[in-house]
């Protein structure tokens, strides 16, 4: 006869699994997808970096902007941190970090300059570049418009003193509050535009608008402004 020492075993008890090895290794298996999972992440995010910050540094040597390099790619690492490149192109964000950081730096670098070197569309350069100021990563800033006069006369090969001239109107209209808001390449090359008839080293208009990278269209309506809202008399 079997004898037993201790209190009677619960019924329960009879039921309950002694075996902890599955459930166990379940648990080890789903702690390495996890970790597996986050590594892979992690791996994809350092890689995409890395191709951005590439993309940023080449863009910065073409453009002749090495100064905004540290910063363009700071832009670009508070923009990955707070998941705003997910779904965007990395060429795309990351040409709009240079845009944006040449724009805190006062360089004028003008979104068609951005697309013919990067051959991201200056539409999505520009939205990337709203979402950037929208979640905070930068500050909005205004380029004067007098950061694009030596580009665009060096390629008309303007004199000094048509330069000169160039500065004088384009404070001129600041004064008067021309062109707010307006692409600023254009009031640039309407005030060459004028200058260069006022000092008499004619440039058409086409020449112009080609050199600062505007139609034909947008020098005529700044250079119309100027006339309207200035005293300046040109004689054609």
């Amino acid at each position: 006869m079997k004898s037993r020492i201790g209190p009677k075993q619960p019924h329960y008890e009879k039921l309950l699994p002694t075996d902890i090895g599955p459930p166990f290794r379940s648990n080890i298996a789903k702690s390495r997808r996890i970790r597996s999972t986050h590594k892979r992440i992690v791996d994809s995010e350092d890689r995409n970096f890395k191709k951005a910050k590439r993309e940023i540094v080449r863009l910065c040597d073409i453009l002749g902007v090495k100064s905004v390099k540290d910063y363009a790619i700071l832009i670009y690492r508070k923009a990955s941190s707070r998941k705003l490149v997910r779904g965007r192109s990395i060429e795309g964000m990351a040409t709009a970090c240079v845009y944006a950081a040449c724009r805190a730096e006062k360089i004028g670098i003008s979104l068609n300059t951005l697309e013919k070197v990067s051959k991201v569309d200056r539409r999505v350069i520009a939205r990337n570049y709203r979402l950037l100021v929208e979640n905070s990563i930068i500050h909005q800033g205004s380029v004067d418009a007098w950061n694009f006069v030596s580009r665009i006369a060096s390629s008309l090969k303007l004199s000094t003193n048509t330069i000169k001239l160039v500065g004088k109107i384009l404070k001129r209209s600041r004064e008067k509050k021309i062109g707010i808001g307006a692409r600023p390449e254009g009031l640039v090359a309407a005030s060459i535009y004028i200058s260069s008839i006022i000092m008499n080293e004619p440039h058409t208009q086409r020449e112009i608008a080609r050199a600062a990278n505007i139609t034909e269209v947008t020098l005529r309506n700044r250079y119309k402004e100027i006339m309207e809202k200035t005293n300046i008399i040109v004689y054609i």
